[in-house]
């Protein structure tokens, strides 16, 4: 394998599975990437897939360390999963640098490296945009938010993919409390011992990060809510298996080639705006190139 020579340095992207996922449902945007002129690396972060391989053969499988997850659960795995972008980031800028040897070496522009990632990996990339400012460019596929900036200004430019059902969530942040939700999930948390106290606390911090993640998008951001998705639209899951996926819920009405082709669109024209210093006409435009986006800004 050769990297291209028809640029001196490529931009360094990196991706973030989601939880109990794998990096190997997320081809199609990892190729589409690297054939339109990026570097992109793309982890399996051990114990949150459902299985990871080491070169020497030994396997960790799915394993969280939580009985209930709740919101600060998923804030201190977020935190876990986004210094592991961070290891990566800091080899590829050692060879990007030429401090090790790699077919990689002296060819990634260290100056313009973004992250995305989808679900889990995506409020692991939001992180990113705020406490790493080597990254120059954010995209959270789908996401849940796991991360607290308060007042601080986001240091890279983000976007946001979601499913409509996700995008009502983000603008009102009306996450239901304790005495509206159904008997089964009551039943559920009496199970698992969570208190009505216990959620609702939990509940109040998930408003907040919505509300943050709302007003980061107002900020310097971008809202692009794909019609017909669902959250396993954001891989390859409906390319092979696309009558049991449809059937468990896991997509929605939209033809998963779609969703793939126009997600893959979004991204290429953020990153290429951001990393490549092109005009991003073409994320302006995709409204009216794709009937099922909606683009929008929104207002604190």
């Amino acid at each position: 394998m050769a990297v291209s020579t028809r640029q001196e340095k490529y931009p360094l992207v990196i991706f973030s599975h989601g939880m109990s996922a794998s990096k190997k449902i997320y081809n199609s945007f990892l190729e589409n990437l690297a054939s339109q002129g990026y570097i992109v690396a793309a982890i399996d972060h051990t114990y949150f897939t459902f299985a990871t391989v080491f070169p020497d053969r030994h396997v960790t499988l799915f394993k969280l360390g939580y009985k209930y997850f709740n919101t600060s659960a998923m804030i201190d795995y977020c935190n876990i999963v986004s210094e592991d972008m961070r290891f990566i980031i800091n080899k590829f800028e050692q060879i990007g640098l030429g401090k090790k040897d790699n077919i990689f070496k002296d060819r990634i522009d260290t100056n313009k490296i973004g992250v995305f990632g989808h679900s889990f990996g995506g409020s692991a990339s939001y992180n990113l945009c705020f406490t790493d400012k080597r990254v120059k460019a954010g995209i959270d596929i789908d996401g849940t938010t796991a991360f607290l900036p308060g007042s601080s200004k986001v240091n890279a430019p983000f976007l946001m993919i979601v499913t409509p059902e996700h995008t009502d969530t983000i603008k009102d942040s009306k996450l239901p409390l304790y005495k509206d939700i159904d008997l089964s999930y009551k039943k559920y948390l009496e199970k698992e011992k969570v208190s009505e106290e216990v959620f609702n606390e939990d509940t109040i911090l998930k408003r907040k990060l919505y509300v943050d993640l709302k007003n980061t998008i107002a900020r310097n951001g971008l809202l692009i809510t794909i019609k017909g998705t669902k959250h396993m639209n954001f891989s390859d899951t409906g390319l092979y298996f696309p009558l049991v996926a449809k059937i468990l819920g896991l997509t929605g009405d939209i033809d998963p080639e779609k969703a793939i082709e126009i997600t893959n669109s979004c991204t290429l024209d953020f990153f290429d705006k951001y990393l490549k210093n092109k005009s991003g006409a073409a994320l302006e435009s995709s409204r009216n190139k794709y009937k099922e986006t909606v683009l929008e800004r929104l207002s604190n």
